[in-house]
């Protein structure tokens, strides 16, 4: 994730992967590492956001 970034991931940060949105959830300890991160298929968010107009 942090080289397709560019940088260190921060909670909140995205990167799109083969379909996949890929998100830093979860910081973690002094250094706010990331402990957790939530992988969509981003066809599924692109229907939901049919979906709900």
């Amino acid at each position: 994730m942090a080289k397709k970034l560019g940088r260190v991931p921060i909670p909140g940060s995205t990167i799109s992967l083969h379909g996949w949105s890929i998100t830093a959830e979860r910081p973690i300890g002094r250094r706010r590492r990331i402990s957790s991160v939530l992988v969509v298929r981003e066809s599924a968010v692109h229907e939901s956001e049919i979906s709900s107009l």
